[in-house]
């Protein structure tokens, strides 16, 4: 096979010489983290945004996070995964156990909350590993799945795929207008 003006024998060699192994490292996040993942989640959240308006932030939102992620820490079935790249964070994964109503056989389930890789780290397997890390880690607490919303693209598609997830429900909204809906931009008709 050539890539670039060199024959190679194989494709994951290509992939390699285009996208060098990088020295990865997973952690399990920490209160010093927020500072760093907060441009992080703002970045994140930009897609969910653009896909509903709902997704919009609170003017309040780095509060309202901050004291939303202090307990995902400190409960033991909470995630908060930090990936490092040569010191530097690379990505990160938050991640919380839901409940279905009792009728179903999948009564909990661990649900992906917040995911991203800052954009130089992409296409080198750090979505891959901080997913398979916390399916790992909730597979050894006993739920059966592990869970993400994530906006329809053709790359988180595929990171998806690459990561075992397969498309379950889909998710249809209404935007209702009114307070509760504040930040879906539209108003209720009268």
């Amino acid at each position: 096979m050539r890539c670039g003006g060199c024959v190679l024998r194989s494709i994951s060699a290509c992939r390699e010489r285009i996208f060098p192994v990088m020295p990865l490292t997973l952690r399990p996040g920490n209160g010093t983290d927020f500072a760093a993942i907060l441009p992080m989640v703002h970045s994140s959240i930009d897609p969910l945004a653009a896909a509903d308006r709902c997704y919009r932030l609170r003017p309040d939102a780095d509060a309202r996070l901050r004291r939303w992620l202090g307990p995902v820490m400190e409960d033991p079935r909470g995630t908060l995964l930090i990936a490092e790249v040569d010191g530097k964070i690379a990505g990160f994964l938050a991640a919380t156990v839901e409940r279905t109503i009792p009728i179903f056989l999948c009564e909990e389930y661990a649900l992906v909350r917040l995911l991203w890789v800052e954009p130089d780290y992409r296409r080198h397997g750090v979505a891959t590993a901080l997913l398979d890390q916390a399916a790992g880690d909730y597979a050894s607490m006993g739920l059966p799945q592990l869970r993400i919303r994530a906006p329809r693209t053709d790359a988180g598609d595929r990171t998806l795929e690459k990561a075992r997830f397969r498309e379950s429900t889909v998710t249809f909204v209404r935007d209702l207008g009114g307070s509760k809906s504040e930040g879906n931009g539209q108003k209720a008709e009268g």
